[in-house]
């Protein structure tokens, strides 16, 4: 080991105040310092220097006028500030290290990857490392325990995995490995020169040097639930000049819809759309309607019961008609919205990760909101990927993904009342709704399925409604409601 382990079990605990008197004789290595010159440096009391003399003989010493520092304390010291802070835990850090390795520590890296590989340059190096180790998020602890390392190693190494943040106190730590102090931490050294963990240290609250443990900073960042990096770009306004609601229409227009079903069925085409009869058809009842639109709530309202399809392909009133009262109408719409939603879980699994940082009502620039929920890694399928300048676990590159997150939040998301619309000068905005924040974030409560059997509904074209209570229920008389207001 380049630096003993004793040396750095010493520093343990290492007032501030010991830590900078041991910086400012690390930058005269040879000479040292007067009292009064290390005075000047580092504010303290002469009890203070006293007390650092007697308590860290391996850190500092008094020759004859001056006070120095120990070699082996400014290797020590050398370490220490390299990893202050995780600043040496990131995969960044790896890369940098792996860089500036000798040909001995990269053939004894090679064997613990596998002694049969060869590499020509240290780039081909750093990406055999990166892929062997630290592709996937378990891969590290894959290799760990296939590697060549020892049994002692493992089994620290799998204490430390096996906690919730990946952070372990070194003292900690040491106990915990059933081993005595100098052979614990040779072995903590094993993990560590092989880059499988990595040191952190810093101050507490008390001023004293603490030495952790860690895994990887992007694991412990992949550990930890799902949170924007930053929030989205805000708007800047108050209120666009133009802007689309929604709100719970589509339950009106999907009961003008079977209204128009009950009066004649629906047909479609070869291709499976509409035909031109059923397209005028619903105009009667609904004016002028935007197919996509029209296609979409259809679709949706079909497996839920509020429209059925017949073996021959034709589009009738649902069995679930009942619902249709005036006082069902948020019900109906929830589980409109949901299942719009359903139809899309990976894009709506991204925007569920901003109902941490977003606001409902508050408008948001369309392209940010869409980039800002493409960000999110994906937990299902992690794999290393360098993005925004640094490394981080996520799906691998997908240009088409923002395209169908902005397609989302214009067309479905809108028509469903999830997300509002508005326009100022040439940028487009999206506001997500009080109703769409909560819907999107789980927290509207699953309506009730409710059993009913079949009844026939038919509406003549003076709007004249019969329905048959022999083979269907009473509960379906509440729609007629619904029929009089649309």
């Amino acid at each position: 080991m380049t630096v003993t382990a004793s040396i750095i079990i010493a520093m343990e605990g290492l007032p501030k105040t010991a830590f900078r008197m041991a910086q400012a004789l690390a930058a005269q290595p040879k000479g040292g310092l007067t009292p009064a010159a290390l005075f000047r440096a580092v504010p303290m009391r002469t009890d203070d220097l006293d007390h650092y003399l007697d308590a860290y003989p391996r850190l500092f010493y008094m020759d004859i006028t001056r006070i120095k520092i120990t070699g082996e304390a400014i290797r020590a010291l050398e370490r220490i500030q390299k990893n202050m802070d995780s600043t040496g835990s990131s995969l960044q850090a790896v890369v940098d290290r792996l860089y500036s390795l000798d040909k001995t520590d990269i053939d004894r890296l090679l064997h613990m990857l596998d002694g049969k590989i060869t590499v020509k340059t240290k780039q081909a190096f750093m990406k055999l490392f990166l892929e062997k180790v630290y592709l996937y998020p378990d891969r590290v602890h894959q290799w760990v325990q296939s590697a060549p390392f020892s049994e002692a190693a493992r089994r620290i190494y799998q204490v430390l995995w096996d906690h919730p943040e990946g952070v372990i106190d070194a003292c900690r730590l040491r106990k915990l490995s059933g081993l005595d102090e100098y052979r614990a931490e040779q072995t903590l050294w094993e993990l560590l020169r092989n880059m499988a963990c990595f040191e952190a240290f810093s101050f507490d609250e008390e001023d004293r040097l603490q030495r952790k443990i860690v895994l990887l900073d992007e694991i412990r960042r992949f550990r930890k639930p799902v949170t924007a990096s930053s929030s989205p770009e805000v708007a800047g306004i108050k209120r666009p000049h133009q802007t689309s609601r929604c709100g719970n229409q589509c339950v009106t227009t999907l009961a003008k819809i079977a209204c128009a079903a009950g009066q004649r069925p629906l047909t479609q085409n070869k291709s499976g759309k509409l035909s031109a009869a059923a397209i005028r058809t619903i105009s009667r009842f609904c004016g002028e309607i935007d197919l996509a639109w029209l296609h979409e709530l259809i679709w949706t309202a079909i497996p839920l019961g509020f429209l059925s399809l017949t073996e021959s392909g034709e589009i009738v009133p649902g069995t679930r008609l009942f619902l249709w009262d005036t006082h069902a109408h948020n019900e109906i719409h929830a589980m409109l919205a949901r299942h719009a939603l359903g139809k899309y879980p990976d894009l709506s699994r991204r925007l569920r990760t901003l109902t941490s940082v977003i606001k409902p009502g508050q408008w948001y620039t369309l392209r940010y909101l869409a980039e800002a929920a493409g960000d999110f890694p994906d937990l299902e399928n992690p794999i290393l990927c360098y993005r925004h300048k640094r490394y981080q676990y996520g799906e691998a590159e997908n240009p088409d993904r923002i395209r169908r997150l902005t397609t989302l939040l214009q067309e479905p998301l809108h028509w469903f009342g999830i997300v509002d619309l508005g326009r100022v000068n040439n940028t487009s905005l999206a506001s997500i709704t009080e109703f769409g924040y909560h819907l999107i974030s789980g927290k509207v409560p699953v309506p009730a399925e409710h059993a009913v059997s079949p009844a026939e509904l038919i509406v003549k074209p003076d709007f004249e409604v019969f329905v048959s209570l022999r083979e269907g229920t009473p509960l379906v008389l509440p729609v007629l409601s619904v029929y009089g207001e649309v």
